[in-house]
């Protein structure tokens, strides 16, 4: 029994802020300015077609009592198929910069999870937490590995 709580006692617990070591990546800050780029660009030709709608509606609205039927029917469909792609360019445009996240953070993720691993490995810790969702530590039982996983990857 004795020597049983001797192993639990010698056993290592490490912590660390995944969020805090991402942010200290230089690819993190390289990649977030390439996300945020596009999703600039996105928003832009999203609010030029909103334009466009808002454009076209008022208009119909001014001309609808001096044009024929015909015409109006015809605007009206015209107004009803730009917001069907307006509707059809914000779907696909979300979808499409949720990829670009994916592409470009992966491997930052896969990077820093390796490395966590390695330390971990190296220093022998039995498990490693995300104190970014830990509520209460007792630091004097566990240890922060934060900066040994920085120092792996070459970071500050």
């Amino acid at each position: 029994m004795l020597m049983f709580m001797q192993n639990i006692n010698a056993q290592k617990y490490g912590y660390l802020n995944k969020q805090e070591l991402y942010l200290s990546m230089p690819d993190y800050d390289s990649a977030n300015l390439k996300v945020e780029k596009i999703r600039r660009e996105y928003e832009n030709q999203l609010a030029a077609m909103q334009n466009e709608l808002s454009s076209k509606t008022a208009s119909l609205n001014n001309e609808s009592a001096n044009i024929s039927e015909f015409l109006r029917q015809n605007r009206q469909e015209e107004l009803k198929n730009l917001d069907i792609r307006i509707q059809l360019f914000s779907v696909k445009a979300n979808a499409q910069l949720e990829d670009k996240k994916n592409q470009l953070f992966q491997p930052i993720i896969t990077r820093a999870d390796d490395a966590i691993k390695a330390v971990a490995a190296e220093q022998g810790f039995i498990f490693v937490i995300d104190s970014g969702q830990l509520l209460y530590t007792d630091e004097k039982k566990c240890t922060n590995i934060l900066s040994l996983v920085k120092a792996k990857l070459g970071v500050r």
